[in-house]
């Protein structure tokens, strides 16, 4: 008999998912903690080689450069060679996915596209590293508890990253994706995430 409604318009410094969950607090359902955990059904087997790459989003605009991603790729691979890489895509990332799963013609190098999500939750758990844009997807790697380095631009870390205490976010100082070095963005993954991947639980059963 009530309708209980909400504008989806984000403004403001609050965090997205509290904003989103406003509207509830009229039926004194109140959001204690930002940070959703999702548990997927098979066991977590974490493999401390793998990392995840996402390099796409729903704009163009938060889309870091295929040239950059590219040079990051090749630099994991070359560090470390029991190193893999994954490349996530869906539908709106079918050509960003095959420029670089073309220009990195490497047998360490795997891709997976158009997942069912409980199918792509299962994997990403399995992932030592994720690295992406501010997307849906990157707030299904923060979820499983895959420790992320997250690349901003134009939109703010703050409100629309995940909260999960395991995601860095990296922001470009110009408010432009190209604004973001592969260099910094290799130091990031050394000095924080790569700690935290280390320390991950290998088997976890739900």
């Amino acid at each position: 008999r009530n309708l209980i409604a909400g504008s989806p318009r984000i403004t403001g410094q609050e965090h997205a998912a509290r904003r989103l969950a406003r509207p509830l607090e009229r039926l004194a359902l109140y959001l204690d903690n930002p940070a959703p955990v999702i548990l997927p059904n098979e066991v977590r087997k974490v493999d401390r080689a793998l990392v995840a790459i996402h390099p796409g989003s729903g704009s163009e605009t938060k889309n870091w450069p295929i040239e950059q991603f590219v040079e990051l790729a090749t630099a994991l691979l070359l560090s470390d060679e029991k190193r893999r890489v994954l490349l996530i895509g869906g539908e709106a990332d079918e050509e960003r996915v095959t420029q670089l799963a073309t220009i990195l013609p490497n047998d360490r190098v795997k891709v997976m596209k158009n997942l069912a999500l409980t199918k792509l939750a299962s994997v990403l758990q399995n992932c030592a590293l994720f690295i992406g844009h501010d997307s849906g997807i990157s707030h299904l790697a923060a979820a499983v508890e895959t420790p992320c380095l997250l690349l901003f631009g134009p939109t703010d870390p703050a409100i629309w990253a995940p909260a999960n205490p395991q995601v860095r976010a990296l922001s470009s100082s110009s408010l432009t994706m190209d604004g973001i070095e592969v260099s910094q963005v290799l130091a990031a993954l050394q000095t924080g995430l790569e700690g935290a991947a280390r320390s991950a639980p290998e088997v976890r059963r739900c």
